[in-house]
């Protein structure tokens, strides 16, 4: 006798998501990839036909927990808090802190759900000497939920995040401005 298990996730309104995941690349300062959790240890030089520099090291972290609510059994919306650091080796570390809300809509298809998401955060950047930029970012993206029991799923993301960060005293109303694709995997719990 041959018997087979077929899940069929079932999304329904009232359920919590609590999640997080990861880029492939660990953090990316200020790319935030919404639901994000990242490290990594980076080598680099610079090298030219006549000239190589030592190797260098750099350090990322970031971690961007969130929590949802299903409004209805395809919309999900909730809060995100990111914190985020980027270190090279004989400088002071970069600090990233910003929250937002977030939405998410699933498209039912049995145990694999396709959604888009979108969200948004304010907070501010801190360098190690004192010096401070206000940060606004948003983004969205598209993805896939592979659930593999009826409350748990793995996710892929590709998403495109816009920052734009200025000065919290510039009297020129000079800012940075940075636009970042990014792919993500990771995991979110339903309760």
């Amino acid at each position: 006798m041959v018997s087979a298990l077929v899940l069929n996730a079932q999304l329904e309104a009232g359920k919590v998501l609590i999640g997080t995941s990861t880029t492939l690349s660990g953090s990316s300062l200020l790319a935030d990839c919404p639901n994000t959790a990242g490290f990594s240890v980076i080598s680099s030089k610079y090298k030219t036909d006549e000239y190589e520099s030592d190797a260098s090291q750099i350090t990322t972290f970031n971690l961007t927990p969130r929590v949802g609510f299903l409004v209805t059994d395809a919309v999900l919306a909730g809060a995100q808090v990111n914190i985020e650091s980027y270190k090279e080796e004989d400088s002071d570390a970069v600090t990233t802190f910003s929250f937002g809300p977030f939405a998410r809509y699933y498209f039912d298809l049995s145990n694999f759900k396709p959604f888009v998401q979108a969200g948004m955060n304010i907070g501010q950047v801190n360098y190690g000497d004192g010096y401070k930029m206000n940060l606004f970012n948003y983004g969205g993206g598209i993805g896939g939920a592979f659930f593999f029991s009826d409350h748990v799923s793995f996710d892929l993301l590709l998403n495109y995040t816009h920052a734009y960060m200025k000065d919290k005293d510039s009297s020129d109303n000079a800012r940075d401005l940075m636009d970042t694709f990014g792919f993500g995997f990771g995991l979110s719990i339903f309760l």
